[in-house]
C-alpha cells in the first residue's frame, strides 16, 4: 500500500503550472466536483482511499489539495493555511527560475540559429566566389551552362570548391545533430548495429582538406567489429575531436586515431602533438566556453564549445570522453608549447552471442 501523502496542484494567476503532484487528471475534476458539492472528503475512484480535498482560488492563481496524512479536519485546515502562506515564496522562485531555464534555452537556440547562418553565408560565399553572382544573375537561363563552362576551365578549384561545400554541409549535420540530441530532455541514443571506424572516418573524410592545409598528418587504425553504436552521435563526437586535433596540432606532425578493445568497452584514442595543457587547465577543458592558453595566443579557437559538445554526445551515448594530458612541454616552431595529449572516447560493447 502506498504511504499516506498530500498531492499538490498550484498555479499562477496566469494558469501556469507551479507543481502538479497528480498522475491522473481524472484527480483534477474529481476535486472540483467536491468543491462544486460542498465537501471537503471523499472516497478515491482510483484507490478507494478516504481524502481530504480543497479548491482555493484568489489574485495569485489556484491551489488544489488532496490529501490522506492529515487525520482530522482540524488538521487539514491547518495544513492548508501553511500551504496558503508558503504560496507566493514558491510562485517566486517558479518565475525567477523559469526565467533562467528559459534563458539558458534560448542561448542555445540563438547559438545554434548563429551558426547555421553562418555556415549557410560561408558556403553561398564560397560558391559566388567560384561563379559570381552578378554573372549568374545576368544570364540566369544559361545557370547550368554557365556552371559547366566554369568547371571546365577550373576544374581544381571546383574540387577545392565541392570539398568545402561538402564540410560546411557536415557542419550543417553536427549543429543539427546536437541541437537534436544534446538539447531534448526526451531524446535517446539511436543504436545500431555498425563499425565505430566507419563513424571516425567520416569525420576523417570531411576535415582531410583541413589536414592538407595545415600540413598535419593523418592516420588511422584498423578495426574490424561490428556492434550497438548510435553513429550519429559518434561521428559529431569525434569530428569535434578531431577539428580541434588538425588546429591545434603543431605543422608537420601526425595525428593518430587508433581502437584498443577491452573485455566490455572500445577505446577510440586520438593521440597528438597538439597545445599543450596545463595542470590547471585538465579539469576545464571540457566546460563550455574555455579555452586554454596556447589555444587563446594562437588565435586559432572558436567559441570553446567543441570539447564540451563532445563530452556530452559521448555521455548521451553511455560511453565517456577524458583527456591525458602531455607531462612535458615543448617549444614548437611558432613560439607556442606543445606536447604529446590523447583524447580517449570510451564505448560500452554489447554484443550479441
Amino acid at each position: 500500500m502506498a504511504s499516506p501523502r498530500t498531492n499538490l496542484f498550484l498555479t499562477n494567476v496566469k494558469g501556469e503550472t507551479v507543481i502538479d503532484d497528480f498522475t491522473d487528471s481524472y484527480c483534477h475534476n474529481c476535486i472540483l466536483e467536491c468543491s462544486g458539492n460542498g465537501v471537503r472528503s471523499t472516497i478515491c475512484k482510483l484507490d478507494g482511499v478516504k481524502r481530504n480535498v480543497l479548491l482555493y482560488r484568489d489574485e495569485l492563481g489556484s491551489l488544489l489539495v488532496c490529501d490522506d496524512k492529515e487525520k482530522t479536519s482540524k488538521n487539514f485546515l491547518s495544513l492548508i493555511e501553511l500551504l496558503k502562506h508558503g504560496r507566493p515564496s514558491l510562485i517566486t522562485k517558479y518565475t525567477k527560475l523559469k526565467d533562467s531555464i528559459l534563458h539558458i534555452v534560448n542561448r542555445d537556440l540563438e547559438t545554434f540559429k548563429h551558426n547555421i547562418v553562418h555556415i549557410n553565408s560561408d558556403a553561398i560565399n564560397e560558391f559566388y566566389a567560384f561563379i559570381t553572382q552578378d554573372k549568374l544573375f545576368k544570364n540566369y537561363r544559361g545557370l547550368l551552362e554557365i556552371i559547366e563552362d566554369t568547371i571546365k576551365n577550373n576544374p581544381h578549384d571546383a574540387v577545392n570548391l565541392i570539398a568545402r561545400l561538402a564540410k560546411y554541409n557536415f557542419n550543417l549535420k553536427t549543429e543539427l545533430s546536437v541541437i537534436s540530441k544534446l538539447s531534448n530532455s526526451d531524446s535517446k541514443p539511436n543504436f545500431t548495429t555498425g563499425n565505430p571506424r566507419d563513424a571516425v572516418m567520416s569525420s576523417v573524410y570531411m576535415l582531410y582538406p583541413m589536414f592538407k592545409k595545415r600540413v598535419v598528418h593523418i592516420n588511422v587504425g584498423e578495426f574490424w567489429d561490428k556492434f550497438d553504436i548510435d553513429y550519429d552521435a559518434l561521428q559529431v563526437a569525434s569530428f569535434y575531436i578531431i577539428e580541434n586535433a588538425v588546429k591545434y596540432s603543431e605543422k608537420d606532425s601526425s595525428v593518430n586515431i587508433t581502437f584498443e578493445r577491452m573485455p566490455h568497452s572500445l577505446n577510440i584514442v586520438f593521440t597528438m602533438h597538439s597545445f599543450y595543457i596545463g595542470e590547471q587547465e585538465e579539469c576545464l577543458i571540457f566546460n563550455e566556453g574555455f579555452q586554454g592558453e596556447q589555444a587563446r595566443k594562437s588565435k586559432r579557437g572558436g567559441k570553446g564549445i567543441g570539447m564540451y559538445r563532445a563530452r556530452n554526445l559521448a555521455h548521451f551515448f553511455e560511453g565517456d570522453l577524458i583527456v591525458e594530458p602531455g607531462s612535458y612541454p615543448v617549444e614548437g616552431n611558432d613560439g607556442f608549447l606543445y606536447a604529446d595529449n590523447r583524447f580517449l572516447i570510451t564505448l560500452p560493447v554489447e554484443m550479441t552471442l
